[in-house]
């Protein structure tokens, strides 16, 4: 009996064993499976990624390509031509300020040749002058002449067109001289009582001011007793006037 018993336990425990082993087998399957599958999404994914880094390398390799092509263009586009532009109102000018502030223009600023008669505004309107050099680099800038205001100096090149003098009323009228063997910007306000004043500027081709100096006289009291100048300097009225005939011509 004992023997029988010892048999009937070897038979349930060989079978007990054998289901134990084919469970942990097919575990170990599934869990390579589950690696597997794992293993794969992570690598479409990091490929997704990879594509679509690709597609912004692409994206900003076009957007470089059309940069360079409109910088292009504008390198082409002639002094003549952006000036025309401007006055035709398709682009704008840049007004160069002693300030920070970014500070624009446009045609609209101005009324031209052809402005009906009766809607002419002498403050806006403006004849185009002959080009001249007026920053003493060898290429000729632009000029907008005003009766009351003076001329509007304006630098075409690079694709830009920039407004660096212009001018502010009887106060400060603005036109250009030759003076010394160079060009010069000058404002001039002698119209007033009291004083009459010379500003002149002498610019590079950068549009940066390399030079300057201001003449002229006061009489605040208005007695005849002027006090002529040049920069801080008391000069004779002979002096003055030697100086006036050569800027003001």
């Amino acid at each position: 009996m004992k023997k029988g018993i010892v048999k009937r336990e070897l038979c349930v425990l060989i079978s007990v064993g054998m289901l134990t082993s084919c469970g942990k087998a097919d575990v170990s399957t599934n869990t390579g499976i589950t690696q597997e599958v794992a293993t794969k999404e992570a690598t479409t994914i990091e490929a997704k990624k990879d594509e679509a880094t690709t597609i912004e390398a692409k994206k900003d390799e076009a957007t470089t390509i059309e940069v360079k092509t409109d910088e292009a263009k504008a390198d082409e586009t002639t002094p003549e031509e952006l000036f025309k532009a401007f006055c035709e109102g398709e682009i704008t000018a840049e007004v160069k300020t002693t300030g920070s502030e970014e500070v624009t223009m446009d045609a609209s600023f101005f009324q031209f040749l052809g402005t009906p008669e009766e809607e002419i505004d002498p403050n806006l309107y403006v004849t185009i002058a002959d080009p001249v050099d007026l920053d003493n680099d060898g290429e000729v800038e632009f000029i907008l002449e005003n009766e009351i205001y003076g001329d509007n100096c304006f630098d075409c090149k690079d694709g830009e067109v920039v407004c660096f003098a212009q001018g502010e009323g009887t106060t400060g009228y603005c036109f250009y001289t030759n003076y010394d063997g160079a060009n010069w910007i000058v404002h001039s306000d002698s119209t007033h009582e009291g004083r009459c004043t010379y500003n002149l500027e002498k610019y590079d081709g950068n549009l940066e001011v390399v030079d300057s100096f201001t003449f002229g006289w006061e009489d605040w009291d208005d007695d005849g007793n002027k006090r002529y100048y040049k920069d801080a300097q008391d000069i004779t009225e002979e002096e003055f006037e030697a100086l006036k005939a050569e800027i003001v011509k």
